[in-house]
């Protein structure tokens, strides 16, 4: 019996060491995923899916000031980018089309918008009308030719009142809120009155023009980067630039004038990346500054924080940095804590759903420049968790020999 028994505890003990070992693997492997693999994807929008409907969104908005918003729309965009990589036969196609104007509908919905000034110019101001047309323009480009016509004529007034606001305002940045105003909310609808010049008839070209030296004279002075918070009657800046919301300006703006988003890449590459502990990392305030980390950044660790990296891997793809995309979405699945069961996937154990909407919006992104850029963040950055790996599997390989040799071993390193 105690031989049996002994028997028992060894394979039990084999078949543990194993699902560790394989386990840190994995975990090395990630460090080499691809940015855009459409199964990985999908499985993150199924999973992303149950959640809102079973009403994450309406939990979200309870932590953050947009959550509701922000959960549905960047659900959207990731349906609907996807969908436009995809072929026009592709079985999947439909679905993701199909769940991106679900997302539209919720946007338009009361808890959409009841949460904004309706008051501002446009009505609902610069935040709600942004990122709405946003989704309308990549929703219509994944459509092509089958686009449903009321989307396009909502679509088209929706640009026109925008570029409006705009052309009358002293301010090249319109308010998101009553007497706030945020650079980053303006530069997502300039993203895309882009698009539905590169979809539609051209109209907007000087709209965009107009506003890009208006932005212009009103940058960091330091930097030469748009700031974060501006002044709502002059455009003015009040605070200095942030990693975070620079880069999905320049994902942004990308599609309406890739040249001054490359002026913008340039600048972020210069004064915001970095590799802490040899991570490859976008800083969420400049080299030499610092500050606290708050609603729009979370956590700051180490100077970066996690929308930073994330969106900061956007601006990458965008402007065609690949090298960079790829070393900072191997710290997002080595970091991430992804669980993948029954075809749905998760990261950070699916604790935070909003920050898998961000993740899926981000990787489903495509280059807007052919421009090429001479690697700044290193491309084998995982050296020293492979190391770790290295000496983690052979802790496991003694103990598993000394328990075979009868001896109580520890795991503990």
């Amino acid at each position: 019996m105690n031989k049996r028994n002994h028997q028992i505890r060894q394979i039990l003990l084999l078949f543990w060491a194993f699902f560790l070992g394989s386990l840190l693997l994995i975990w090395n492997a990630r460090a080499y995923a691809p940015i855009n693999h459409a199964e990985t994807t999908l499985a993150q929008l199924r999973f992303l899916k149950t959640k809102l409907e079973t009403g994450t969104a309406e939990q979200m908005q309870q932590i953050f000031p947009e959550g509701f918003f922000f959960s549905w729309v960047l659900y959207g965009l990731g349906n609907a980018q996807l969908a436009a990589q995809l072929e026009a036969n592709d079985a999947e196609k439909n679905w993701l089309l199909e769940n991106a104007v679900t997302a539209l509908t919720q946007l338009e919905s009361d808890a959409g918008k009841n949460i904004f000034p309706k008051e501002l110019k446009p009505p609902y101001g610069a935040f709600y009308n942004a990122w709405l047309l946003y989704l309308q323009a990549q929703t219509i480009k994944a459509m092509g030719k089958q686009t449903n016509a009321k989307l396009l004529e909502k679509f088209a007034i929706g640009c026109a009142a925008f570029a409006a606001a705009l052309e009358q305002s002293q301010t090249p940045f319109l308010q998101s809120y009553t007497y706030q105003s945020w650079a980053v909310d303006t530069s997502i609808g300039i993203g895309a009155l882009g698009i539905h010049d590169q979809i539609l008839e051209p109209k907007f070209k000087a709209v965009i023009a107009n506003w890009i030296n208006k932005a212009k004279q009103r940058l960091e002075p330091n930097l030469g980067t748009l700031v974060h918070l501006s002044d709502y009657q002059t455009g003015k800046p009040l605070d200095g630039t942030r990693g975070s919301s620079l880069a999905m300006m320049i994902l942004a703006i990308a599609n309406a004038d890739p040249d001054f988003a490359v002026q913008q890449y340039t600048a972020l590459r210069q004064h915001f990346f970095a590799t802490p502990l040899g991570i490859p990392a976008i800083l969420e305030y400049p080299h030499g500054s610092s500050g606290k980390g708050d609603v729009d950044s979370g956590p700051i660790v180490m100077g970066f924080s996690g929308p930073s990296i994330i969106v900061g891997m956007g601006a990458a793809i965008a402007m065609n940095d690949l090298s960079t995309a790829r070393a900072l979405n191997g710290f997002v699945e080595t970091g991430g804590l992804a669980v993948q069961i029954f075809g749905k996937r998760a990261y950070l154990l699916g604790a935070l759903p909003i920050g898998d909407a961000f993740l899926v919006w981000i990787r489903t992104l495509t280059p807007q420049t052919k421009l090429e850029w001479q690697p700044i963040l290193p491309t084998f950055w995982a050296w020293g968790l492979h190391l770790l790996t290295m000496l983690l599997l052979l802790r496991i390989a003694l103990a598993v020999r000394a328990r075979a040799k009868g001896k109580p071993v520890m795991l503990k390193p």
